[in-house]
């Protein structure tokens, strides 16, 4: 029941009423004092009632005045208390509201929490706190409700929801007030979704930590020394090394310095005492709990607190037992420091060597006799430390103190090697440095073994991010099962691999990849083999398989999956041009001896083709042995070709008109059964190649097409231009990005099936009858896309025909540019001139000199370079042409080239080869080389380059 008076009002009430009775009883008192008769006493009755009211009004006044005073300081400060309140709850950072305890009824809501749920105050002024809690949440609300009675109240951790649905989790504390006369709870509510996350996510990292630290085969442990020593971690390889279980480990505190060998206990005890020292590497002696006897090097880390005391040492302990007895046994063979097994070296005051045992000189590489003499820092001195490093070292030998240290020096082979070094001085009777003896050990290995442990507690001790992100990272599939086949965790690339080979996502029953059961993959293997191969479609996978032993997830299993299509394809890419490249190099082997009969047998044919007395059987007889010589050269030529060792003549060129051209002849030359398509899309089509050659690959490609459609059939033609820019997949494995020109030979034929398509660029390789193919058309057409920079892809079934795409390097160059091809010329004869034929086959240097003296030239012979210099150098009518082979006995046409520039001998050159060496060749114009030409050698174009060097010499001289 509210109050009817407030408290400040009874108290003017009872003060008033005090003076009341004070009044009455003090002047009834002086009246009775007085004895006044009735009549007086009468009169100042009437006197002290009019005092009375005049007093009693005076001090009412007074009382009242008074109280208002009070009530006006009062009702400020309850004001500027609840100004205080408003601002406090407004400007609170955390979501703030005050709801009826009756009808649970939003009575107000701070900036906060409308920012924080997303609903407009008066949104939330319209709703309960029932609006804002998930629907599964409503009956533990009610009870909740229920039973609080605390009016200050720590609700604890609750889900609420959002405007948008989301819910997210928050603490909880509440107040009970009365507000606007209504009996309510003041709400604040704390967002800890992100330490939530943050804790799962430590916890997630602190399992994989314990994953791999159980794991390792050394021993890993944390000690903690405060507030009491105790193992708080031991890994379980503990066992398998002390014989201790890791349970026997945290039960008894003292069980580490039990271990250690009674002689080295003060070694440990130093460690928790004062810490371990800088390196935290610590040599003990264990006692395993069978008796025995073992070495560890223990690695400690200490752990400090705010306060900077040490609270905790982390280490790895690993068994060196085996280093140690290794170590012991060479000590014990180390009678003599001559047989040491580290290198020492003894230099004087100075630092000049005057000793280095055996291992010193195994170490550098320096000799006794070499290093007398010299100093460290002329032998082995690498320049990667510091000057400052070798100031430290020397101020510490010159000082007299033993220096040692790391550092990396250079042997005599220029490699380099790190070493752990001990320089001691040594004193004559006078105390002074006479000598100092320096030990060497080679550490590489131990720094790389070393640098491998501290990198392994590093990944053991990264955040979950850093290892999520090196699975994220790694090109193979990674997925860990559990011991049913379900798939527990995959990184992204497996969980690609596994939804096409197995149809699963990460959480399913995997049953099988590709065409091989699960089972199978992790079984045993009764072989060598460790990886099992799996097929789906066209791609070829390696899987490989390791049981998780011990950790979280017992008998589980680790699949690393990894895509071998690109390697399988490469390698087989890779072993098919080694094949190409063993029969182009015995071609070129044999091209020179080869080509020089063969321009033997050309040049005696075309010449006897002109006698006038031979019979037209004669001539047919003689255009025979023409014939097939040229074909014999040709087949040569094929063979460079497909082992990419012919010589090309490249030039800007237009493919377009010159398919144009190509398509034209096939139409007159092929059966009118086949019809031929062409197509090409607008665009350049310039390329930088040889004419000829390209020409040879519409050709055999349309010949091969051609006996692919014995019936008949369609031979298409297309060319289009491509672009590639960086890093977008080509269409071929190798292919640059940029510019491309792609040919594309198709027919409808009858195809190939997968075996032949296998081995369709091998050289003699044929499905033709014998007689009727020589096994060289494609190998060539390969051999010559490669020569221009290209690449060459093949597609085909039985029954469907065959597709090749060409593609090679796009062009940009104006039109202008381009080469037109010319025609032969006529044949020509000289004027006398004088030429020096250099050629080591008497038999074809007997035929050039019967047609170049038919000609009407005057030759000199040669059968080697140096004949020939000799020849220039006293020669008593100048040379006007040098006309020679490349390879020579003796000296070469290529030498005898250098030499007659270093004899200022300026007579033009025309080489003659038959072996493949054009990048040479190109490089020699400047020596005075006018021509080469290659063999056989044509008389027509021989005849052309004798005349048109000839022709350029006499107008040289001229001007």
């Amino acid at each position: 029941m509210q109050r009817l008076i407030a408290p400040s009002s009874i108290g003017t009430i009872w003060r008033y009423a005090l003076f009341g009775c004070l009044w009455i009883v003090l002047s009834d008192w002086a009246l009775a004092r007085l004895n006044l008769d009735p009549p007086l006493y009468s009169l100042w009755q009437t006197y002290k009632g009019v005092i009375f009211v005049t007093l009693s009004t005076l001090l009412l006044y007074l009382l009242l005045a008074r109280a208002e005073h009070q009530n006006r300081i009062t009702q400020t400060e309850l004001e500027e208390s609840e100004a205080t309140y408003r601002l406090i709850f407004e400007n609170n950072p955390l979501p703030m509201w005050i709801y009826d305890l009756e009808t649970l009824a939003f009575l107000a809501v701070n900036d906060a929490a409308v920012d924080k749920y997303g609903y407009s105050r008066e949104a939330f002024l319209a709703m309960t706190i029932r609006d804002i809690r998930p629907t599964e949440d409503l009956p533990l609300l009610d009870q909740d409700l229920s039973t609080t009675t605390r009016p200050l109240n720590y609700a604890g951790e609750w889900r609420h929801r959002r405007r948008d649905g989301t819910v997210f989790p928050v603490e909880i504390t509440s107040h009970q007030l009365t507000y606007e006369g209504r009996a309510a709870r003041l709400v604040v509510a704390y967002d800890i979704s992100e330490r939530k996350a943050a804790g799962d996510a430590l916890a997630a990292s602190e399992e994989r930590f314990r994953r791999l630290a159980e794991n390792a085969q050394d021993l890993i442990y944390r000690y903690d020394l405060l507030p009491t020593p105790h193992f708080s971690y031991v890994s379980p390889v503990a066992e398998k090394m002390t014989g201790y279980t890791v349970e026997e480990h945290y039960a008894d505190p003292h069980l580490g310095m039990k271990l250690i060998h009674p002689d080295d206990k003060p070694l440990l005890a130093a460690v928790i005492e004062t810490g371990p020292g800088e390196d935290g590497r610590l040599n003990l002696r264990w006692q395993r709990k069978d008796g025995g006897l073992m070495w560890v090097e223990q690695r400690n880390v200490p752990i400090f607190d705010e306060a900077g005391r040490l609270i905790a040492i982390e280490g790895i302990a690993r068994d060196v037992t085996a280093q140690r007895q290794m170590l012991e046994k060479l000590r014990q063979q180390s009678a003599a420091v001559q047989a040491a097994a580290n290198g020492i070296v003894l230099t004087d005051a100075k630092g000049i060597i005057e000793w280095v045992n055996p291992a010193f000189t195994e170490l550098t590489g320096y000799t006794l006799e070499e290093s007398i003499g010299a100093t460290p820092r002329e032998l082995i001195y690498s320049g990667m430390q510091e000057t400052s490093f070798y100031k430290d070292l020397w101020d510490t030998i010159l000082a007299g103190k033993v220096w040692r240290g790391e550092l990396i020096n250079r042997r005599k082979d220029g490699s380099l090697y790190t070493e752990e070094q001990t320089i001691t001085p040594v004193f004559n009777e006078e105390g002074q440095i006479t000598h100092f003896v320096g030990i060497k050990q080679d550490i590489s290995e131990r720094k790389r073994v070393e640098a491998e442990r501290e990198d392994l507690l590093k990944r053991l001790q990264a955040q979950a991010e850093q290892m999520a992100q090196i699975m994220r990272s790694v090109p193979e599939g990674i997925l860990l099962l559990d011991a049913e086949g379900r798939v527990l965790q995959a990184n992204p690339m497996a969980t690609r691999q596994i939804a096409q080979l197995g149809g699963v996502n990460v959480g399913h029953l995997l049953t099988h990849l590709g065409d091989q059961p699960l089972a199978a993959l992790l079984a045993q293997p009764s072989d060598d083999r460790a990886w099992r191969e799996v097929h789906t479609g066209n791609r070829i996978y390696e899987v490989t398989s390791r049981p998780v032993e011990s950790g979280p997830i017992p008998a589980g299993w680790v699949l690393l999956i990894y895509d071998a299509t690109h390697e399988r394809t490469v390698a087989e890419q890779l072993q098919r041009q080694e094949r190409l490249a063993a029969v182009g190099q015995l071609a070129a082997g044999i091209a020179h001896d080869f080509n020089n009969t063969l321009s033997v047998i050309v040049m005696y044919a075309g010449m006897m083709r002109k006698l006038s007395h031979l019979t037209e059987r004669d001539h047919e007889r003689l255009a025979t042995i023409y014939q097939q010589a040229l074909h014999a050269s040709q087949m040569i030529g094929q063979i460079l070709d497909f082992s990419r060792r012919s010589i090309l003549e490249f030039q800007p060129l237009d493919l377009l008109p010159l398919l144009k051209e190509q398509i034209k002849l096939l139409r007159r030359t092929l059966p009118e059964s086949i019809e031929i398509t062409f197509e090409a899309t607008p665009g350049e089509y310039v390329i930088r190649a040889d004419p000829t050659r390209l020409a040879q690959i519409v050709m055999n490609l349309a010949l091969n097409a051609r006996d692919a459609m014995p019936n008949g059939g369609t031979l298409r033609f297309a060319l289009t231009r491509m672009e590639f820019v960086a890093h977008q997949e080509t269409p071929l494995a190798g292919m640059a990005s940029g510019n491309w020109v792609r040919i594309l030979v198709s027919d409808t034929g009858v195809g190939m099936a997968a075996e032949v398509l296998a081995r369709l660029f091998e050289p003699f390789f044929t499905t033709k009858a014998p007689g009727k193919g020589t096994g060289l058309g494609l190998p060539q057409v390969y051999g010559i896309v490669h020569q221009h920079n290209g690449h060459i892809a093949v597609s085909s079934e039985v029954g469907k025909g065959a597709s090749f795409l060409i593609y090679l390097p796009a062009l940009d160059v104006g039109r202008n540019d381009l080469a037109v091809a010319s025609g032969l010329a006529e044949m020509a004869h000289g004027q006398g001139e004088r030429i020096l034929l250099v050629e080591d086959d008497p038999a074809l240097r007997t035929a050039l000199v019967e047609l170049l003296t038919l000609w009407n030239y005057h030759i000199q012979e040669a059968a080697n370079g140096e004949d020939a210099l000799a020849y220039l150098l006293k020669a008593d009518h100048p040379i006007d042409l040098i006309l020679s082979d490349v390879v020579m006995p003796k000296m070469g046409g290529v030498a005898l080239l250098h030499s007659l520039g270093q004899h200022k001998l300026n007579v033009p050159v025309i080489l003659l080869t038959g072996y493949p060496m054009q990048e040479e060749l190109e490089n020699l114009s400047a020596l005075g080389l006018c021509a080469w030409l290659t063999k056989p050698v044509d008389t027509q174009q021989l005849a052309r380059a004798v005349i048109t060097v000839l022709q350029t010499r006499t107008k040289k001289k001229a001007t």
